[in-house]
């Protein structure tokens, strides 16, 4: 049933910990003085996965816009306001943004689909994907650019602490065989939602603490209290000023005091295989219960350009490369959308059907066969601009999001 409880995700191989982490982010990074440093990263304090996700934007290229402007009248008329003015009863207009320069989205990527990163001129990446592409990302948050907040690389001989303005390029790599365990092991749990979710992942505890070895602070009475996430079991919290948590000695804590366990934690952040991830605020957590080991990641997914048919309620089929609204046509991409509360976003390449649920909300059907509802975002509701469909050999055509009545994914 659409928007009942997910079925726990369960994978079959689990990793040995004795060997190299093959879930962990390993790599090498050249800095500006040719000097190399490779081992398990610890990328901006949060990330330290290939299950994560890597956050900035992306410029929407000239051609997607002239092809927007061509196939929708809507939009050419937002496009012809951008670019002009009206001055004693007459319109003045340009034809480029050259105020504004080009229109910035999200873009988000999961870092198991990157090869490499290159740094350019402020906050600008030149980046890499296994399969061989390549694209241009913006930083505008803390995972790139000179915000960056930290890049610690575990050498097995200590670790590494380096600058953003010093990083020349960054490889991702397996770790080789016979290469030291990871010094840390991340946090991997199973989370319920009031609204009705639960999902397993590699969790980032207020958006901050990613290993077993980090701490969840608080106090219980009046003693200050730092425990290691490895001694914990569960944490559901209690209303807005507190949590429970369960350690592994079977001790059930009542925790408040500090933003790990009130209102004031910014939510958990859960990288799920096979989905993408969510991002759970504190009044929408009902609980999460921790594991004591990382799940192996699942096969490869299609990341490269989007194909599928479009089937229109008018009755129109259109098959062929797609390009979901303005901005997303890759594999990488992610649908994003409400859950309740909850925060969703979704790998394209994870995909199988996406159909509207009224004008607001779209029902999202995942190759594994899990189903989800998804709400409120240009993604998924009123502000979506459509699907544009381009056939093998032919020109681009758009069924405007009212007019779709399914799109089928082809992998």
């Amino acid at each position: 049933m659409i928007g009942t409880r997910f079925g726990l995700l369960l994978l079959a191989s689990v990793l040995s910990l004795e060997g190299g982490d093959d879930t962990r982010l390993y790599g090498r990074v050249t800095t500006d003085d040719g000097r190399t440093v490779e081992g398990y990263f610890r990328w901006d304090r949060n990330e330290a996965s290939r299950w994560d996700f890597l956050d900035a934007a992306k410029e929407l290229r000239e051609e997607v816009l002239e092809e927007a402007e061509r196939l929708d009248p809507a939009f050419a008329e937002e496009m012809l306001q951008r670019r002009s003015i009206v001055a004693f009863g007459f319109r003045i207009r340009w034809d480029e943004d050259d105020l504004e320069g080009p229109p910035r989205v999200p873009a988000s990527v999961r870092f198991e689909h990157v090869a490499f990163i290159e740094p350019q001129e402020g906050a600008g990446v030149h980046v890499g994907l296994v399969d061989g592409s390549t694209f241009e990302l913006v930083g505008t948050t803390t995972d790139l650019g000179p915000s960056m907040r930290d890049l610690l690389v575990d050498t097995g001989e200590g670790l590494v602490e380096i600058d953003w303005q010093d990083v020349r390029r960054v490889d991702f790599l397996r770790p080789p065989p016979g290469v030291h365990a990871a010094r840390d092991t991340a946090l991997v749990g199973t989370v319920r939602t009031w609204s009705e979710l639960e999902l397993t992942g590699q969790v980032a505890w207020d958006r901050d603490e990613v290993f077993l070895s980090d701490v969840l602070d608080g106090r219980e009475g009046s003693e200050d209290l730092e425990i290691p996430f490895r001694e914990i079991v569960a944490i559901a919290p209690e209303g807005r000023r507190s949590a429970e948590v369960t350690l592994t000695t079977g001790a059930i804590l009542s925790m408040r005091g500090t933003n790990d366990v009130d209102r004031g934690n910014r939510g958990l952040d859960l990288s799920v295989p096979g989905l993408g991830r969510i991002l759970v605020p504190w009044g929408e957590l009902e609980s999460v219960r921790f594991q004591p080991q990382a799940e192996a990641l699942p096969a490869a997914l299609p990341i490269g350009r989007l194909h599928g048919t479009v089937y229109a309620r008018d009755g129109r089929v259109l098959t062929g490369a797609l390009r979901w609204g303005h901005d997303e046509e890759y594999g990488w991409e992610v649908l994003d959308g409400w859950h309740g509360d909850t925060e969703v976003d979704v790998e394209f390449g994870t995909i199988e059907q996406i159909r509207p649920d009224g004008p607001e909300a779209a029902v999202v059907v995942l190759a594994d066969g899990r189903v989800l509802r998804l709400e409120d975002t240009d993604d998924v509701g009123e502000g979506h601009r459509g699907v544009f469909v381009s056939p093998d050999g032919g020109s681009a055509r758009l069924v405007r999001w009212g007019d779709v009545d399914r799109v089928i994914f082809h992998r």
